[in-house]
């Protein structure tokens, strides 16, 4: 009579005596590390995805996610954004796929989604959003979570933009302007007889944009000092202007040169949108039927 040796046979070998499952895994951790290498997505491939695809790929950080909310009191969804260089996509996940997608979706990681659905979106709903679809994670999809990222450019609710690029940008979006020098210094401006705003202005050289600061900020600035500036794009108003609510969003760029006088003198081209409440022809989506 046949023997095993002294032990006998691995519980792992009886249940899998061809080595399958460790085949498998292998092939698994490959597959993981070789998505740990891929980039984020590019703004030009993101602006290239089209609406009604139910096979799209992207590689992007998790921003922020909601809890599970219902809408008018039925139907539970999760929702939240996804961030990648020079975009904010809003994705939704439905009632029945948030135990399958949830677990993977967690706030500063990066993810690497295939097979979601790109469904069209008003771009009025969310103010964050820079593009006019959303993210749609069903029950096909694949979404595979490859850890942590550090990048803060990447997960900062800010799009990063410089002043010449203002005039594509969506109204209501949180943008940082990464060229402004002060143009004039902050002063009160009376609006009506009863009331006045903290205004001032900043230029990259050539146009200038005004901005609108907390009542309570002060700073001891002069023209042509480097500034940091984050705050939301208003291109409703004219002229349009960029609201600072947080005064510490407001500050000198240390360590970086100042403008020369000359040329914030010779600063006298405002700043103005394209065509107001849209997105530029090169951020809309591609438009496909559904099949």
């Amino acid at each position: 009579m046949f023997e095993f040796a002294r032990g006998g046979p691995s519980t792992s070998n009886r249940k899998d005596p061809l080595g399958l499952q460790k085949d498998l895994t292998a092939k698994q951790d490959e597959e993981l590390e070789a998505m740990k290498s891929l980039e984020l997505s590019t703004s030009e491939y993101i602006d290239s995805l089209e609406v009604y695809d139910s096979s799209a790929f992207l590689v992007a950080v998790v921003a922020d996610i909601s809890t599970p909310q219902e809408r008018d009191g039925k139907k539970k969804y999760l929702k939240g954004h996804l961030h990648t260089p020079g975009h904010i996509i809003p994705f939704i996940v439905w009632e029945s796929d948030i135990p399958l997608h949830s677990p993977k979706i967690i706030v500063g990681s990066k993810v690497v989604i295939q097979d979601a659905y790109i469904a069209p979106f008003n771009t009025n709903y969310d103010k964050t959003s820079t593009v006019s679809f959303q993210v749609t994670l069903k029950s096909h999809s694949v979404i595979t979570n490859i850890g942590e990222t550090e990048d803060e450019e990447v997960i900062s609710k800010y799009l990063k933009m410089e002043l010449e690029e203002i005039e594509n940008a969506s109204d209501g979006i949180l943008i940082e302007i990464t060229n402004g020098f002060i143009r004039t210094v902050p002063a009160f401006v009376n609006t009506t007889s009863s009331t006045s705003i903290n205004m001032c202005s900043i230029t990259d050289g050539n146009a200038y944009i005004q901005i609108r600061l907390p009542p309570s900020f002060q700073a001891e600035l002069k023209k042509g000092d480097p500034i940091s500036i984050k705050g939301r794009l208003n291109c409703k108003a004219s002229p349009i202007f960029v609201n600072v609510e947080d005064a510490n969003n407001f500050k000198i760029k240390e360590g970086a040169q100042p403008l020369p006088l000359i040329h914030v003198l010779q600063s006298n081209k405002a700043t103005k949108r394209k065509s107001c409440g849209q997105l530029s022809d090169a951020s809309q989506p591609k438009l496909k039927k559904p099949e």
